[in-house]
C-alpha cells in the first residue's frame, strides 16, 4: 500500500483552494520554490496577512465587548467574524 503523507496531499490541493488574486500569485511563484506545506503557509500568510494586520486583529479579538442592548447570539456572531478574518492565530479553535 502506497502511503503519501498529508503535506503532499494538502499540496496537490492548493491550486483547487485558492481563488482569484491568490491563485494568480501562487501560480506567479518561482517553480519548484515551495518545498513543504509549512513554507507554503508561511509565505501566503506573509502575503495576505501582514503582521500589523495580524496585530490589529489580535486586539481587537482580545478587547472585545458586547455592545449595550446587544443580543448574545449577535455578539457571538461578530466574535466569530473577527476569528474568521485572524485563522493563524489559532483562535478558531475555540468552537464558539
Amino acid at each position: 500500500m502506497l502511503r503519501v503523507s498529508n503535506d503532499v496531499v494538502r499540496m496537490r490541493f492548493i491550486p483547487f483552494a485558492l481563488k482569484d488574486d491568490a491563485k494568480r500569485w501562487m501560480y506567479g511563484l518561482k517553480a519548484g520554490s515551495i518545498k513543504d506545506w509549512g513554507y507554503f503557509v508561511d509565505i501566503l500568510l506573509k502575503r495576505y496577512f501582514p503582521t500589523s494586520k495580524a496585530i490589529r486583529l489580535k486586539n481587537e479579538i482580545l478587547s472585545f465587548v458586547q455592545l449595550e442592548h446587544e443580543p448574545f447570539w449577535r455578539y457571538i456572531n461578530r466574535f466569530k467574524e473577527f476569528l474568521f478574518q485572524c485563522p493563524h492565530l489559532g483562535l478558531e479553535k475555540w468552537n464558539l
